[in-house]
């Protein structure tokens, strides 16, 4: 059997099927009817019972009878109003996602603005990205804890409609201007690499996903947000200083076969999907 070469960093083929399932399921996202402008009440209330029912089961679980159902409607209403389940989908996805994105992106770029040392500007920009989700977590509303939860199934999963992307884009890249005006010497594969591992902190807190209630002795729990989001804030600053403020490691000769270190052992970030959806 032949190995690959060592020295060559691994690629991802983005149209194997992994990376296609969740978008071909959830399908393209068409026009709405004209009466989409109409009876905002009742659009409200189907996109609430979908947000609910996406967050806790998923996509591909969820029937467009089952929504009309918990909000005490006809079937035809998500026709009427929405054209498709995917539509509705969309919906839920964009009414959060659209002004979220808006706050990050102001904030963002206010603290980018900010006269300040590295340390601090670097805490700014994580707190600039990270309040705004936390603040609307924590505002009462129960749809922002549902929608967190429904984005840390589609970060994972890829069951999104891929126009939602776009509220996503921009502010990643204003985040990832500003890691590359702290750190100008850092490659921009590690500036990518910090934006997309922020992800993960960020989404087991903000999801609430009740992991820790599996812990036999715990001091807190998941809803704890007052508490987990300043610890969840200072993890991503630390973590990326500890990447962007390090040098990547240079390759080094091995001591018996004479060969450069893989581009893993080199501090190479593989190729991937690009970090806009975070």
């Amino acid at each position: 059997m032949q190995r690959s070469p060592k020295n060559e960093p691994s690629t991802l083929n983005l149209s194997e099927p992994r990376f296609k399932v969740g978008g071909e399921i959830v399908g393209p996202v068409t026009p709405t009817p004209l009466r989409y402008k109409k009876s905002e009440a009742v659009q409200a209330k189907l996109l609430d019972a979908a947000e609910h029912l996406f967050a806790r089961w998923g996509y591909a679980a969820v029937s467009i009878r089952g929504v009309t159902a918990l909000a005490e409607m006809r079937v035809a209403n998500v026709s009427y109003y929405f054209g498709s389940k995917q539509n509705l989908y969309y919906e839920v996805l964009r009414r959060r996602a659209e002004p979220l994105a808006r706050m990050r992106l102001e904030r963002i770029k206010a603290a980018r603005s900010l006269k300040l040392n590295r340390g601090r500007k670097l805490k700014a920009l994580v707190a600039a990205y990270a309040d705004p989700p936390l603040e609307l977590s924590q505002n009462g509303d129960p749809g922002w804890k549902n929608f967190f939860s429904l984005i840390g199934q589609v970060t994972f999963s890829g069951f999104v409609a891929p126009e939602i992307a776009q509220f996503f884009k921009d502010p990643a890249r204003e985040l990832m201007d500003g890691l590359q005006d702290l750190y100008p010497s850092a490659p921009r594969s590690r500036i990518q690499a910090a934006a997309l591992l922020l992800i993960g902190p960020y989404i087991m807190v903000l999801a609430e996903t009740g992991r820790i209630e599996t812990f036999p002795e715990r001091e807190f729990s998941s809803g704890d947000l007052a508490l987990l989001g300043p610890l969840m804030k200072d993890f991503i600053a630390g973590g990326i200083r500890g990447l962007l403020e390090s040098p990547p490691a240079k390759a080094r000769q091995h001591p018996t076969k004479g060969r450069r270190s893989s581009a893993a052992e080199a501090g190479a970030v593989p190729r991937g999907r690009p970090v806009d959806r975070i």
